[in-house]
């Protein structure tokens, strides 16, 4: 897996990479104080609600094939509302790698099986290409169903390791809230979240739509992630939704890019941003599957867009370098 992770290294001093403007440290702080607030705060809780019930779906019966199912899309659907931004917690932990290693290894998850792993510290010790919610996705739709007893008892165990997971971010997250950050913590949570967002838009257009598109066989469909559940469209809408509600708000007092351009006497950039955002909204309700290529370049062009215009005049008007770097997480 490749993991999206914001540009940290564009670092002199001890200070984050900005433009030569006074540092107002107290609006980074609001900010950052409403992400955790009305963000990440809720979204972990609902995540790790989530895999909690996942986990005690399986523990109770593995036979119930469409409970299962069913369970498995609302806890990737919380999964990919929350993660749409890898920061803070998600980011030092480095959960992302434990939770949705991509692409999907069915030969490791097979060989895992066969290890059998009798509880959570034998499961320490198992790759994470063979966990998290790619395995139990395939574990539910590739193959007989329902789960025979080694697969059932390993799919019973890779939830309950996604939702311990999930409850120590929630836990990190509300600590971080309640601890809160001083002038530059403030501003160095300000700096990665901004260049999270970036990394989330280059993930749904490249890793999620143009990569796939780009290596798909003459005339044999993409193999797109989540395509087994059938998902990926959903998945991609999730993406979408969560880094637009980070852009333009949902409710009062919550994050807002837009808001603070504006609050920052920005209007123009922000009435830009609105204009990129509609434009992204436009190309993905036009998207379907089986995908078609004009649909998908209409989405993966709508983003570079909206990429490129953070990337320059949105980073100029925030007063912050913002820039996409990509971590190899393999």
């Amino acid at each position: 897996m490749r993991r999206l992770v914001g540009c940290l290294i564009l670092l002199f001093a001890g200070t984050v990479a900005r433009a030569a403007d006074p540092l107002p440290y107290a609006a980074y702080a609001a900010f950052v104080r409403q992400l955790h607030q009305h963000w990440y705060v809720p979204r972990s809780a609902e995540f790790a609600e989530q895999s909690r019930r996942l986990a005690a779906v399986l523990q109770g019966d593995c036979a119930d094939t469409a409970a299962l199912r069913a369970q498995w899309l609302q806890t990737v659907a919380s999964w990919e509302r929350f993660s749409a931004v890898r920061g803070g917690a998600l980011l030092a932990r480095r959960s992302p790698r434990e939770i949705d290693f991509m692409p999907t290894r069915p030969e490791a998850i097979a060989k895992a099986i066969r290890r059998a792993p009798a509880d959570a510290a034998a499961m320490d010790q198992i790759g994470s290409p063979a966990k998290g919610l790619p395995a139990l996705e395939w574990l539910l739709w590739s193959g007989a169903t329902p789960l025979d007893a080694a697969g059932c008892r390993y799919a019973q165990l890779a939830a309950a390791a996604v939702a311990a997971e999930a409850q120590l971010l929630q836990r990190a997250y509300e600590l971080a809230l309640a601890r809160g950050w001083d002038d530059g913590e403030a501003e160095y949570a300000m700096y990665e979240f901004l260049n999270l967002w970036d990394a989330g838009l280059q993930k749904l257009w490249w890793e999620e739509l143009d990569r796939p598109l780009q290596k798909a066989a003459p005339n044999r469909p993409a193999l797109f992630s989540r395509a087994l559940s059938g998902h990926s469209l959903a998945g991609w809408r999730g993406q979408w939704q969560g880094l637009r509600q980070l852009a333009l708000g949902v409710e009062a007092g919550g994050p807002s890019i837009s808001a603070y351009l504006r609050a920052s006497g920005q209007q123009p950039a922000a009435d830009k941003l609105l204009q990129q955002v509609l434009e992204v909204d436009r190309a993905m309700a036009a998207l379907e599957l089986p995908a078609h290529a004009a649909q998908a370049r209409a989405a993966v062009s709508a983003l570079k867009a909206l990429q490129q215009f953070a990337e320059g005049e949105m980073a100029t008007a925030l007063h912050f370098v913002i820039s996409f770097f990509d971590e190899d997480g393999d």
